[in-house]
């Protein structure tokens, strides 16, 4: 009996390196950016350079997860600089770092400040695996083999139970109805097990546009869902290095489960919603590294996200509400064993204003275990009640950093609340547009220390405060907390409010107020308490009296359009070189350098002079893709954008099918630079050769071709196989 052989070639994907520094007009200080982890060099963090600098000190220096073992920096450069660290970085580390100062790191004469979080990304390529292929669809059989897209599974239920490490399940678009799927196995470091969803060919990743209304589609992506309650959609508690992407769960009491101190683990473009109580589940204190990118969760009834553990990455993430449930949080971390280094970046966090609960946007709760060192960057939050909130005394060093809150300023919303005695963090460079209580200080009496302050020795920095009802509150639930000691709000800026303050307990003297605008803010304070902190170097301008000390005036600011949000200075301003000069506040919200004249400006941002300021263009590093495949190139340098492709943003997302040079003007108050960024395309064209018919027990051998290494399904990696199959069998070639 004759038996036919079938073939299909699929491409593999380049990796993408795109890279950006700062650049400072008047000033040498150094400022380092870009840190990452490469292919090339896993022992290594690399980073640039604003100027260039010399020194051979790590002192200073920590990663968290890691120990550093040494500094290289390549004298004279922005670039070509690293970090070096005893072990080794893989795929699935999530690392910031910070410096604590001691290094002799500098630019000329300039040391180099200190900063407290920076992220690492991580450009170590996803592990291909070398394990089975299998396929799951709706119109398959679990009685199949699932090798092949001819005579694949029916149940990704299936699938999950036989899948082992190395092994790659894809599963095509289609409703697959009420699965409850749990993964048997755990991966490994370099065979992860994957489960890849498609809409009509493998890798062809299907995407849903994320809004407070996303309705899924079984036609893009696989689809499973309950309209009961119990159970999960999909769990891997307890198990490691599992990589999810492209599918759609609905309904269930968690709709994805990741207990049982489960790890290393990653889900990407995941769209959840509707959860009776969370969707995704992932309460394990002992877990590490698990990853969450590009996923969407909406109108789960208790928690959107839920992570507890070392070292997590959740980054471009929408979280939303519309109504339907009334969320209470949204994005929750939690502490444990260590408690350090979890990481929220580029995400959106919105709460629909029908819900009756305010909600918890990024909610940062220790509940009896450390929890330090959280990095929340680039993030917008939409009417929450507690949008940013950092609660319990061991809740330390959190990093908010480039977060925006809006709201309703009649109603609940907030941009940052400090609870329960959390201390020693850093908010800098966000913003609270119409909210009710911009920054609120809260105390519990039923839970962590009992009755304790809201928080003390925390630092808010070139923070801006637009058109929000109360700038910042103190109360107590169940008593009257204690008062909040030692917080700093440096070169904030208050605008256009109703209140300064209102506060239930005294908020005294060692609370201050330094190089601060406050300026068409109406009252002092609401209630009867005392409110004393210290004013320095403040400008009280169409506000309440001016409070004395040192430095302190009542001037026009002269913004450059308040009323449409900018408040950089015109170059008359009295409040230019009016400052004072502060270890904590070494650059202004836009990253300019302080100070640039003879001493720090009064309110965010440090003035720019049109006549000298310097603009130096970086369009990022050159990049290799694969054709067809898409890339990002970020330029940066200043704040206007002109792509030679016509894009006007500073990151621009292009898929070109021939190898090009791009060019990015970028300008600075009316100064301008240019820079190029050459994408080379490489096209790789797989050939497992032509199908081919053979006898029962005849070996045949098959050729492929078109790269310079193979990976077949059978784990071979060689140019050519020799198999002899009991039956039609397709063999798959990865080309590279």
């Amino acid at each position: 009996m004759e038996k036919g052989i079938g073939y299909r070639s699929i491409l593999i994907l380049c990796f993408i390196v795109v890279g950006s520094f700062k650049v400072f007009a008047q000033s040498v200080t150094p400022v380092l950016s870009n840190f990452r982890v490469e292919n090339s060099n896993k022992t290594r963090v690399y980073f640039d350079s604003s100027e260039p600098i010399s020194g051979s000190s790590s002192k200073g220096f920590k990663i968290t997860g890691e120990k550093v073992s040494g500094i290289k920096i390549n004298s004279g450069s922005k670039k070509g600089h690293y970090i070096s660290i005893s072990g080794s970085f893989d795929f699935w580390d999530n690392s910031t770092v910070r410096y604590e100062g001691g290094s002799n790191i500098k630019s000329g004469s300039s040391s180099l400040n200190k900063f407290t979080l920076e992220y690492i990304k991580n450009k170590i390529s996803e592990p291909k695996g070398s394990g089975k292929t299998y396929y799951v669809s709706t119109n398959g059989r679990d009685s199949n083999s699932g090798t092949s897209q001819g005579k694949p599974w029916r149940t990704i239920t299936y699938a999950a139970g036989k899948a082992k490490a190395g092994d790659i399940v894809y599963i095509k678009a289609g409703n697959y109805g009420k699965e409850t799927v749990v993964v048997k196995n755990s991966g490994k470091a370099n065979n992860p097990i994957k489960f890849l969803g498609y809409k009509s060919s493998v890798n062809d990743r299907p995407k849903l546009k994320r809004s407070k209304s996303t309705s899924f589609s079984s036609s893009q992506m696989p689809y499973i869902h309950s309209s009961k309650s119990g159970g999960s959609g999909f769990n891997l508690s307890g198990k490691n290095y599992i990589i999810i992407k492209n599918i759609q769960v609905e309904g269930y009491n968690d709709a994805i489960t990741i207990k049982s101190n489960a790890s290393f683990n990653l889900l990407e473009n995941v769209y959840v919603k509707g959860a009776n109580r969370m969707g995704i589940n992932g309460f394990s204190k002992g877990a590490i590294n698990n990853s969450f990118k590009s996923c969407y969760v909406a109108n789960t009834s208790a928690v959107g996200i839920r992570i507890s553990g070392e070292r997590h990455l959740i980054d471009d993430i929408y979280v939303s509400s519309n109504g339907i449930h009334s969320m209470d949080y949204y994005v929750s971390l939690y502490g444990a064993t260590v408690g350090t280094g979890t990481i929220v970046r580029n995400s959106s966090i919105i709460r629909d204003p029908r819900d009756s609960h305010t909600g918890h946007g990024i909610s940062v709760k220790a509940e009896g275990l450390p929890l330090e060192y959280t990095l929340i960057e680039n993030c917008n939050l939409h009417e929450l009640d507690q949008a940013i909130e950092l609660r319990h005394h061991q809740v330390k060093y959190t990093v908010v950093r480039n977060v925006v809150a809006t709201g309703n300023r009649n109603s609940s919303s907030n941009l940052l609340t400090l609870r329960d005695d959390t201390s020693y963090n850093s908010i800098e460079n966000c913003k609270a547009i119409g909210v009710y209580q911009a920054v609120r200080f809260l105390m519990n009496v039923g839970e962590d220390k009992g009755k304790q302050s809201g928080g003390h020795h925390n630092k808010i920095i070139n923070t801006i405060f637009d058109n929000c009802y109360y700038n910042i509150t103190e109360s107590g639930l169940g008593g009257t907390p204690k008062e909040s000691t030692y917080n700093e709000f440096l070169n904030c800026t208050f605008y256009n409010s109703d209140f300064m303050f209102a506060f239930k307990s005294r908020f005294g003297n060692t609370n201050k107020f330094i190089n601060c605008i406050i300026e068409n803010v109406d009252k002092k304070s609401y209630g009867s308490a005392s409110v004393s902190p210290v004013f320095t170097y403040t400008n009280f301008y169409n506000s309440f009296k001016k409070i004395s000390g040192k430095g302190n005036v009542s001037v026009s600011s002269n913004f450059e359009n308040a009323s449409k949000g900018n408040f950089r200075l015109k170059s008359n301003s009295q409040l230019i070189d009016k400052g004072q000069n502060h270890p904590n506040i070494s650059l202004d919200f836009e990253g300019n350098a302080r100070s640039q004249g003879k001493s720090t400006d009064i309110g965010s941002f440090e003035y720019q002079d049109r006549s000298t300021t310097s603009v130096k263009a970086n369009a990022g590093e050159d990049v290799t893709i694969c054709k067809g495949e898409g890339v990002v190139l970020t330029a940066s340098g200043g704040d206007l954008y002109s792509w030679s492709s016509g894009h006007k943003t500073n990151s621009i997302n292009i898929r070109p099918t021939k190898t090009g040079i791009y060019t990015v003007t970028v300008s600075k108050n009316g100064v301008s630079d240019k820079d190029q960024v050459k994408v080379t395309v490489n096209e790789v064209i797989a050939n497992a050769g032509k199908d081919v018919t053979i006898t029962e027990g005849e070996e045949i051998t098959l050729t492929a071709s078109g790269g310079d290494s193979y990976l077949w399904t059978n784990g071979e990696t060689t140019e050519s196989i020799t198999v002899s199959p009991s039956e039609s069998t397709v063999f798959e070639v990865t080309v590279s």
